[in-house]
């Protein structure tokens, strides 16, 4: 039984590289891009396919968006897809970079509809032409391009079904094209209990520093507070004159004073 063609949805991308910068995400769907992962397309398709020849299909799976499936060919640039852009290639030579190396076009659409096996020819047409005019805005201002977003637009594809399971796409880091809003961060890994063990050590411990530091810094300025500190004087031990004591120190302090000083006589001073 033939595989029967299904009606869905697409949208267009494009990957490429200018006359100075290298490949990227050029235009890319909009949920890609509201999801930050806009940029896998430039990492997981290669620039290997025939541009007379049938489109790659891969799938993907995406950490944040889901499934995909990615239908692409692709296009050298010539003169004739500049429009009215200035060039200095003539007719029928590719447009090439600074390095004189011809500009190749990544170009298809994404589908969320798993199992593609083909795709129409006027779909990827479609694409195409949306992806020569972003191209082109690209071109003309290569160090302050920001990557596109296309929409959804009705596509024919067959779909089969397949065990295939699609190619898993590390997490990126949320990087949302401007005017788009910012994806939700995902949830944070659980703390480990021993990591959570050395965080609580490490606050108490600079806890403890900053105390000490508050108390020394206090002290300094107020050295009338600082306790009493017995020194040796003429007739034994003594209460510092600078001692935050008064010089009769009371019964606590003369008993103080005169352990001091069975201690010292005992051992043999003066």
């Amino acid at each position: 039984m033939a595989a029967a063609v299904q009606s869905t949805t697409g949208w267009a991308f494009l990957v490429a590289r200018g006359r100075h910068r290298g490949y990227r995400s050029i235009l890319a769907p909009d949920f890609l891009a509201e999801s930050g992962e806009h940029r896998m397309l430039a990492e997981f398709i290669v620039d290997d396919v025939d541009s007379a020849g049938p489109p790659r299909i891969i799938p993907l799976m995406a950490r944040r968006a889901g499934p995909v499936t990615v239908v692409y060919r692709s296009h050298r640039m010539t003169p004739a897809d500049l429009a009215d852009a200035a060039s200095d290639a003539s007719d029928g030579q590719p447009v090439t970079d600074q390095h004189g190396r011809p500009l190749d076009l990544l170009y298809g659409f994404v589908s969320r509809a798993p199992g593609i096996s083909q795709a129409r020819e006027d779909d990827l047409a479609t694409a195409k032409c949306q992806a020569l005019d972003v191209y082109r805005d690209f071109l003309s201002d290569e160090a302050g391009f920001r990557t596109a977003t296309s929409h959804a637009y009705p596509v024919q594809i067959v779909a089969e079904p397949s065990t295939a399971q699609p190619r898993p796409v590390a997490p990126y880091p949320p990087t949302p094209v401007p005017g788009l809003p910012r994806p939700e961060e995902s949830a944070a890994a659980p703390t480990s209990p021993g990591r959570r063990t050395a965080v609580i050590v490490a606050v108490a411990v600079l806890v403890g520093l900053l105390v000490i530091a508050v108390v020394a810094i206090w002290l300094a300025w107020h050295p009338d507070k600082r306790p009493a500190t017995p020194i040796r004087g003429g007739g034994g031990w003594q209460v510092n004159s600078n001692s935050a004591f008064p010089e009769d120190p009371g019964e606590v302090g003369t008993i103080v004073v005169q352990m001091r000083e069975l201690q010292f006589r005992s051992g043999g001073g003066e």
